[in-house]
């Protein structure tokens, strides 16, 4: 059986971003789930046709998102 650990930030906004990741990884989870808020913010809250309850439909936070992780994921074990 594989353990994992649960990592999740809250924004003022009642947003949750959640990482999973394995039990070696702690160092960079803060700045990564921070890093996550910010690109939530630049490509969905900045958008005028966005609204809280909707999904985010946007390529380019999908592949910021996907950068970060695959960055990230060179320095410890993460799993998306």
């Amino acid at each position: 059986m594989r353990n994992y650990r649960l990592y999740c930030y809250q924004s003022t906004t009642g947003v949750k971003f959640v990482v999973v990741g394995s039990l070696s990884l702690s160092s960079g989870v803060d700045g990564l789930l921070r890093r996550i808020y910010e690109l939530y913010a630049d490509f969905a809250l900045k958008n005028p046709f966005y609204s809280i309850d909707m999904p985010i439909r946007c390529q380019r936070f999908d592949d910021a998102i996907r950068c970060l992780i695959e960055r990230q994921d060179k320095f410890s074990m993460l799993t998306v």
